[in-house]
């Protein structure tokens, strides 16, 4: 199954942020069926995105590791070693660094056909209505964050979190740093069907969620 393409900025105190992160991760909601009035619009405001985002991210099958600035790296660090990736590529100057800090091996170039085990990359937004990651080549060299790593680990962060992709447009209008960028994907994690396994074409979705 490939992932699903779908084709600004909440400010939220860093406090209200981990609560909420612990309120989504904690709670579990049977599905209710939905009364249909044609009057209101398709789609409510959000009245929390974070909470709106953890679920529907995690929903669709990705893992959320929400996280502070102070504990980022050795949370980070820590799951590549658990993990025991062989080919790490990064994408960024500053996850190199935390990388080189402790003496972990990274590529910083793959050749098309040679896919790292895990790649680090940067999410420019977090779409909350979707549980959806929206990325540009602000932060990445590669035309598509796609073909990289079978898993891919996203660092994003609570100032880009907005609630759709109509903001995320307007975002765009009036962003004038985002305007001349060559190209924009919008990824979704999914779940695996019986038998599947991610690929570097279908991978695993990660994403450390930086609260402050």
């Amino acid at each position: 199954m490939s992932n699903k393409r779908l084709g600004n900025q909440a400010i939220i105190s860093a406090e209200n942020i981990k609560r909420n992160i612990r309120h989504a991760l904690s709670e579990k909601r049977n599905p209710s069926l939905l009364n249909v009035n044609t009057t209101t619009p398709a789609f409510l405001p959000s009245e929390d995105l974070t909470i709106d985002f953890v679920q529907k991210f995690r929903e669709s099958g990705g893992i959320f590791v929400p996280c502070v600035k102070n504990d980022f790296a050795p949370r980070l660090t820590q799951l590549l070693k658990v993990k025991k990736y062989e080919r790490i590529y990064s994408s960024n100057p500053s996850l190199s660094t935390v990388l080189q800090r402790e003496n972990i091996p990274f590529l910083n170039f793959i050749e098309p056909k040679e896919p790292a085990d895990v790649a680090l990359i940067y999410a420019d937004y977090l779409i909350a209505r979707w549980g959806a990651l929206y990325f540009s080549n602000r932060y990445l060299l590669y035309p598509s964050v796609l073909n990289l790593a079978k898993d891919l680990i996203v660092v994003g962060m609570a100032e880009g979190l907005i609630e759709s992709l109509d903001v995320l447009h307007e975002k765009l209008e009036t962003d004038y740093e985002k305007k001349d960028y060559a190209f924009s994907e919008i990824i979704r994690p999914h779940h695996l069907g019986e038998g599947e396994e991610y690929s570097a074409q279908d991978p695993q979705i990660i994403l450390f969620f930086i609260a402050q």
